[in-house]
C-alpha cells in the first residue's frame, strides 16, 4: 500500500497480538436480509529479534496455517456462508496486494472453532494498541458462533506459501462472504463496540501449528492480529490511531420494501360488499409469532365479520400452495391482521391473502393498500403499497363482460348525423359521473344485441373505451 504504518510492528516482550485496519461493509441493510459481506484487511510482517514472521504463512512440511476470523454481532448468522475471492480465492489471482506468491495456495472456508487459552487482543474498553495478556479464552469456546466466519489457508504444494516479509511492507487482501443472514433486529442502529463493551463488528488472524498425535492432528494456535472496532461511531482515530483506516460509521438496520404488492378485487364496484386478494413477495422471512397487517385506504370499510386467510404459494412445488395457521383480527375498521402466524415463512416467499368481506368506496378507484409483516415485538419487517384498482358504479355491473362495441366513437357519431337508425345516444342525467361516465350507446346491430332490441354501452371518457351495460328493455331505454 501506499501509506505506512502509524504503529510499532513488533511486540515488547515475548507474545503479544497487534493491530490491523479492516473494514467490513454489507450490501444490504434489510433486517433478515440473505446479504454479501466485503472485508478487506491491511496486512503487514511482525518484527522480532528472532526476525520477520510475515502476516499470512502456509507450509504443508511443518504443518502450519494461518486462520482469518470475521466477527459479526450476535443475530447474524454466517452458518450457510461461503467466501468469494475472485480467481477461485487463490493468493495470486484473487487476492490483491499479495503480489509475487504462488497461485496453487488460498483460502478455504471452515467451522469456527475455539483456539483455547491464548493471548488475546486488548479489550475493546482498553486505550492500549497490544494485546498481551496471555490465558484469556478465545470467546468462540462459550457459544454456538454462528456469527463468526473463519478461513484457513491451503497450499497444493509443499513450498512454503506467504505474505510479504519485507519490514514496514503494507499488504491488501480482500474478499466477499456470501450468504450471510442479517439478524431479524429492530431496524436502526447496531451499538458500536464500545458502548456494547465487547467485539461487534472485528477480526482475528491465527497463527496455526498441527502436532500429529499417531494419525491426529491437534491444532495450536497463536492470535497475531486483531481489529475489534470495526463499524463503531465511538471509534476515535486519533487516540487510537492504530485503526487509522478503520471505518467508524454506524451500521444501520433498515425495513425491507416489497418489490410487488398486488390488489384484486372479486367483483370491482363501487359502494360493494365483496373480497380482496393481496399477494406479494416477502424479502425476510416472517418468524413463528410474527404477523401480517394490511391497511385499506378510509374509504373502505372492514365490517367485524372480515376475516383474512393466507396461503404460501409454490412452497412444496411450483402449483401448490400451503396454508399460513394465525388468527384473524380486526384492528379497526380499515386494517386486519393475521395474527402470531404458527408456521414460519421464509425469505423470497410469495404470498396470496384472501380478505373477506371489504366494503368498497363510493370512488371511482379503490386507493392502494398498505401491507407489512411484522416480527414477534409487532416491529415491521417488510412493507410495501399495491396498485389501485378502478371501481366501477353499481349501474354497471353487467352481467355481460364479454361484449365489445365494434365501432368507433367517431363512425357511431357520423352515422348518428347521417340519420342512421342502427345507433342511439343519450346523456346518462343522474347516473353521469363527469368526466368519467357521461353518455350510453345502443346499437341494433351489436353482437350482443337481441331481435329488435339494441345492446348499450357506456363510454368511459378517460380509457376512450365503451363498457357493457345491457340490453335497452332492461335499461328502460326504449
Amino acid at each position: 500500500m501506499s501509506y505506512n504504518l502509524t504503529h510499532v510492528d513488533s511486540c515488547p516482550a515475548g507474545d503479544c497480538v497487534l493491530p490491523v485496519d479492516a473494514n467490513i461493509s454489507v450490501s444490504s441493510l434489510g433486517v433478515g436480509n440473505d446479504v454479501s459481506v466485503y472485508v478487506s484487511i491491511d496486512l503487514y510482517p511482525i518484527y522480532s529479534v528472532a526476525g520477520i514472521n510475515p502476516a499470512i504463512y502456509h507450509s504443508n512440511t511443518q504443518l502450519k496455517y494461518t486462520i482469518i476470523r470475521v466477527i459479526f454481532p450476535y443475530g447474524f448468522n454466517v452458518s450457510n456462508s461461503v467466501v468469494n475471492i475472485s480467481g477461485g480465492g487463490r493468493f495470486g489471482e484473487g487476492v490483491t496486494g499479495l503480489e509475487g506468491i504462488t497461485n496453487r495456495a488460498g483460502f478455504i472456508k471452515i467451522a469456527p472453532s475455539s483456539k483455547g487459552s491464548l493471548t488475546i487482543e486488548p479489550a475493546v474498553t482498553d486505550n492500549v494498541l497490544v494485546g498481551t495478556w496471555f490465558g484469556s479464552s478465545d470467546p468462540c469456546s462459550s457459544t454456538s458462533c454462528t456469527n463468526m466466519f473463519e478461513m484457513m489457508t491451503y497450499s497444493d504444494t509443499d513450498a512454503d506459501v506467504q505474505s510479504s516479509d519485507v519490514r514496514g511492507t503494507i499488504q491488501r487482501i480482500h474478499f466477499t462472504i456470501s450468504g450471510v443472514v442479517n439478524p431479524l433486529y429492530t431496524p436502526g442502529e447496531i451499538p458500536g463496540a464500545l458502548q456494547q463493551r465487547k467485539v461487534q463488528f472485528g477480526i482475528q488472524i491465527f497463527d496455526a501449528t498441527d502436532e500429529l498425535r499417531g494419525t491426529t492432528k491437534v491444532p495450536s494456535y497463536k492470535m497475531k492480529f486483531y481489529n475489534n472496532r470495526i463499524n463503531d461511531p465511538q471509534l476515535n482515530r486519533m487516540t487510537h490511531y492504530w485503526f487509522s483506516r478503520t471505518g467508524n460509521t454506524a451500521v444501520i438496520l433498515t425495513r425491507n420494501k416489497l418489490s410487488y404488492v398486488n390488489l384484486s378485487l372479486s367483483t370491482p364496484l363501487s359502494s360493494q360488499l365483496t373480497s380482496a386478494q393481496v399477494t406479494f413477495k416477502t424479502v425476510t422471512g416472517i418468524p413463528v409469532g410474527g404477523s401480517i397487517f394490511v391497511k385499506f385506504p378510509s374509504t373502505f370499510k372492514l365490517p367485524p365479520f372480515s376475516n383474512v386467510l393466507a396461503t404460501v404459494n409454490g412452497m412444496k412445488g411450483a402449483n401448490t400452495s400451503v396454508s399460513v395457521k394465525g388468527t384473524s383480527f380486526l384492528r379497526d375498521s380499515t386494517s386486519i391482521l393475521l395474527y402470531r402466524i404458527q408456521n414460519a415463512i421464509g425469505r423470497k416467499q410469495e404470498i396470496t391473502l384472501n380478505i373477506t368481506s371489504v366494503l368498497t368506496p363510493s370512488d371511482t378507484v379503490s386507493g392502494p393498500v398498505q401491507v407489512e409483516s411484522w416480527n414477534v415485538m409487532n416491529v415491521t419487517l417488510d412493507y410495501g403499497t399495491s396498485n389501485e384498482v378502478e371501481l366501477r358504479p353499481q349501474f354497471l355491473a353487467s352481467v355481460y363482460p364479454h361484449c365489445q362495441m365494434q365501432q368507433t366513437w367517431d363512425e357511431i357519431m357520423e352515422g348518428i348525423r347521417r340519420g342512421n337508425q342502427t345507433h342511439k345516444s343519450g346523456g346518462l342525467g343522474d347516473l353521469m359521473i363527469l368526466n368519467k361516465f357521461e353518455v350510453w350507446v345502443c346499437s341494433l346491430r351489436d353482437a350482443c344485441a337481441k331481435h329488435n332490441i339494441s345492446f348499450c354501452y357506456v363510454f368511459d371518457e378517460q380509457k376512450k373505451m365503451f363498457v357493457p351495460w345491457g340490453l335497452a328493455d332492461e335499461l328502460m331505454l326504449v
